[in-house]
């Protein structure tokens, strides 16, 4: 059983593996959701109670989100691209069984086979990954040595409002930009401090959605679906 963290113990593990290493080889570091020697995302995403796999779908968007916004490289593992549902064995004769489920096929179209077994492949979420590809590359500040600044743990603060959500900022060439992410399964408004490159009266720009807020009073307001996450940038 995987035990859920909240927004406060998921900064401090993340700061606990930064602390362990030289910042060099934090920004070199191989970033990984899955591979060959793990569940597929798509299953360990998908919880009791969901419909279908609409929200693990989601869940994987989200952590995908954070994979290409955080410190190091985002490494895909093929098929998570396209979502390809693979789920595990979890009740073998040894217990859980991840391999081979793990190591399914692509379900490419244009091959012999049923690309319906494990797919066919998301469409949705093939545009989605190539979005975040596109971005990163666009944006210096989510690349290479650049500074990471907590900014939210949602289960810290006062408010009721905010209470899964957690934001981050990368600073770095020239640029700044502020990452949100709510994991929960109910909306979250969040009250964000400003970074010091976001000043009052600012129009910040939402890499993801293009939606737009304004920076008042020191601080960044935006309101997050559950399950979803924003990019803010100028």
């Amino acid at each position: 059983e995987i035990v859920a963290l909240t927004p406060s113990t998921f900064d401090a593990a993340l700061a606990s593996v930064r602390e362990n290493y030289p910042k060099a080889a934090t920004n070199a570091m191989m970033n990984l959701i899955d591979s060959h020697d793990t569940n597929r995302a798509l299953y360990e995403l998908t919880l009791s109670g969901d419909t279908g796999l609409t929200q693990a779908k989601e869940r994987l968007k989200l952590t995908s989100l954070f994979q290409f916004a955080y410190m190091g490289a985002p490494t895909v593992y093929y098929g998570d691209e396209a979502a390809i549902n693979s789920p595990s064995l979890a009740n073998g004769t040894n217990g859980p069984e991840d391999d081979p489920y793990n190591r399914a096929p692509y379900p490419w179209a244009d091959e012999t086979g049923n690309a319906s077994v494990y797919g066919p492949a998301d469409t949705a979420m093939v545009s989605w990954y190539s979005k975040l590809a596109a971005f990163r590359k666009a944006h210096p500040s989510l690349r290479g040595a650049g500074t990471f600044t907590t900014m939210l743990t949602g289960d810290t603060t006062a408010s009721s409002t905010d209470n899964s959500s957690y934001a981050f900022a990368r600073t770095g060439g020239g640029e700044t930009t502020l990452v949100l992410m709510n994991n929960g399964s109910a909306s979250n408004t969040v009250s964000v401090p400003a970074p010091a490159a976001f000043a009052n009266g600012k129009v910040l720009l939402d890499g993801i959605s293009g939606a737009t807020t304004t920076v008042a009073n020191g601080v960044v307001t935006w309101t997050l679906p559950a399950r979803t996450g924003a990019i803010l940038y100028l």
